[in-house]
């Protein structure tokens, strides 16, 4: 927890997690401020315009959806981060409205597989999960996945069986909108069978 002061020491507010540039300025710390408190130590840049306070544990799930804003966990990541999974990725699957500008991932520490679909998709069953570290990123929803790693091809079967059983045997289960789900995805055919075979 870091109590933060503007430069003429008016009390702005105590921090705690994971921050951008962006969203300090936003708070009211002065970019003069930010540069002090990482020469204290209180904040440490983690990467190009993220910083973490020094209690709080690196968190690569935020630090990526602070990067990449517009990015949604999907695929197998979303897997593990929805409880479908216990396989704990590594590599980090994110879709992305079409047209984002790609060109940073190269330049990424961490292993990111993007993805990028039309608007209408990508916006199709966003939610928020948290973290192994307990803090909220966005990803799909649990009837989105299935519906993704069923359309996306190259994925193991036996994989996606098990996520469809540990789907099925979860509470809130909503097949009405699983099968909406997959009717917009053009899966429908395919979900229908896996959900029979486990019912």
């Amino acid at each position: 927890m870091v109590k933060v002061y503007s430069k003429h020491d008016v009390f702005i507010g105590e921090f705690d997690g994971i921050y951008c540039t962006e969203e300090l300025l936003n708070k009211g710390v002065p970019f003069s401020t930010i540069r002090r408190y990482v020469e204290k130590g209180d904040l440490i840049r983690i990467q190009h315009g993220i910083y973490v306070t020094k209690d709080c544990m690196d968190d690569e799930w935020v630090t990526l959806q602070k990067r990449y804003r517009k990015g949604i966990f999907s695929g197998y990541t979303a897997m593990y981060l929805q409880n479908m999974s216990d396989q704990i990725p590594t590599e980090f699957y994110m879709t992305f409205p079409r047209g984002y500008n790609a060109k940073s991932f190269d330049e990424c520490e961490y292993n990111v597989i993007p993805k990028f679909v039309i608007p209408k998709f990508y916006e199709l069953g966003i939610t928020e999960v948290e973290t192994p570290y307990g803090n909220k990123v966005r990803t799909y929803n649990r009837e989105r996945t299935l519906c993704d790693i069923v359309r996306g091809g190259g994925i193991d079967r036996d994989v996606i069986k098990q996520a469809m059983r540990n789907y099925l045997r979860s509470d809130g289960v909503d097949i009405h909108r699983l099968s909406s789900y997959a009717e917009m995805l053009h899966v429908k055919p395919k979900i229908h069978q896996l959900v029979e075979a486990m019912t």
